[in-house]
């Protein structure tokens, strides 16, 4: 059935986290709900694994992935779309690559729907539901896990963050080259992240931090350009906080 969705629904499937076999525990999924719960298919529209990587989840047939009406939210899943991410954040953290990977779900899906990622709606299992909520905002669950809901706020953020940066309202060169004589460059960035401040104010502390609010680099310098490897660090939306002059200016900066 085609589904107008309206509100994304994140889940954790509460297994093990230690099997990596990944496309083994969304097939176990699959058992479970079509034999011990008897449904037609995986109740998820999609889930995503430790690393990053998202599976498709309910049969479209004919339909599109992100439309198929799926069973996933307290029997009432018109309107929704559901995401589950593999684990069992009750009892673990989830991962960045994880949380990174939903975030560009969420931005795309969002983006499609011209919805608001910090906006709520009416639901018939709450007034005032959550564009991204979780499935406890539905009925009484622990579902997707305390450590992953307590999270939620700040993925919506940078969901919508994300939108912004892919429409092309991101500020975080132009505003900082012309008002602030601050470069940034590229961004989005692969590889190497190049700042540049204009003289005579050189640049003496670079920090980047991750959705969880945790800092992943600090880097002191004392020099008008500098560049950083950022190769190595999962992609994703982070903040970056660059001190010049002892001002520190925040931006935020995708790495690909």
């Amino acid at each position: 059935m085609n589904n107008q969705v309206r509100h994304v629904i994140i889940h954790h499937s509460a297994g093990v986290n230690n099997d990596l076999n990944h496309e083994n525990t969304v097939r176990n999924i699959y058992l479970f709900h079509t034999i011990d719960n008897g449904w037609s298919d995986i109740g998820y529209n999609y889930l995503i694994a430790w690393d990053g990587t998202i599976y498709k989840g309910r049969d479209p047939d004919s339909l599109a992935q992100d439309n198929v009406k799926g069973a996933h939210f307290c029997s009432a899943n018109t309107e929704t779309m559901g995401v589950c991410l593999l684990g069992n954040f009750e009892t673990a953290e989830p991962p960045d690559a994880a949380i990174g990977a939903l975030n560009q779900l969420l931005a795309w899906k969002l983006g499609k729907e011209m919805l608001d990622p910090l906006a709520s709606f009416n639901h018939p299992l709450n007034n005032s539901l959550g564009i991204i909520a979780g499935h406890r905002n539905g009925c009484a669950t622990l579902c997707p896990g305390e450590n992953l809901y307590e999270k939620l706020d700040h993925v919506k953020k940078m969901t919508d963050t994300m939108m912004d940066l892919c429409n092309g309202i991101s500020t975080s060169v132009a505003e900082y080259s012309t008002k602030d004589n601050l470069l940034i460059y590229p961004n989005p960035v692969n590889n190497l992240l190049y700042i540049r401040s204009l003289k005579p104010n050189k640049i003496s502390n670079i920090k980047i931090f991750d959705v969880r609010g945790q800092m992943i680099l600090n880097k002191r310098t004392s020099d008008y350009t500098t560049e950083i490897d950022i190769s190595g660090i999962v992609q994703g939306v982070y903040t970056i906080h660059i001190t010049v002059n002892k001002i520190t200016f925040t931006t935020n900066l995708v790495i690909l």
